[in-house]
């Protein structure tokens, strides 16, 4: 005979202790509580199984992220990595190598368009008009080229046509 068969409650009992499972006893209320213990039991196991497997996967997330930024670096040069994760959360962009082309395109229109302002300012004043030392002209006015005055008389003569006309 099996000891299952002559001693069903020893074997029973020999098995629970083995495998970690409280054994019921005869009463139909000990059984009731002794299940509910177990299912506690396992029920903290879980949650303690799954929070492993949570903190396995943060790991292996934040892993996997190091080793992306780091080939973003060899590629793209030094860069700040915080501001890069502010970037890309805040203009919603999934990958990391997308949202540093993102960023540093920002950077570069705005530098480009500084430039053309300056380029544009620059050339407005190569167009405007140019002073003269003998003063400004109006629209419309001629005015006709004045020798040096070899003497007074001649600078007085040539001051007095500059104002009548």
């Amino acid at each position: 005979m099996s000891s299952l068969e002559s001693n069903p409650e020893d074997t029973l009992k020999a098995l629970g202790d083995a495998f970690g499972i409280s054994s019921p006893s005869d009463t139909g209320q000990e059984t009731s509580d002794s299940m509910w213990e177990s299912d506690d039991e396992t029920s903290k196991r879980i949650t303690e199984l799954e929070g492993r497997v949570k903190g396995y996967d943060q790991l292996h997330k934040r892993q996997a992220l190091e080793k992306q930024v780091f080939a973003l670096k060899e590629k793209y040069g030094a860069f700040d990595e915080k501001e890069l994760f502010q970037h890309a959360l805040r203009n919603k962009i999934g990958n990391l190598e997308a949202a540093i082309t993102h960023m540093r395109y920002g950077a570069i229109a705005s530098k480009a368009q500084k430039l053309e302002q300056e380029q544009s300012r620059l050339e407005a004043k190569r167009g405007a008009s140019v002073v003269e030392p003998s003063g400004s002209k109006q629209a419309g006015s001629s005015r006709r080229t004045v020798s040096k005055p070899t003497s007074i008389r001649e600078a007085f003569e040539n001051a007095k046509r500059e104002l009548a006309s």
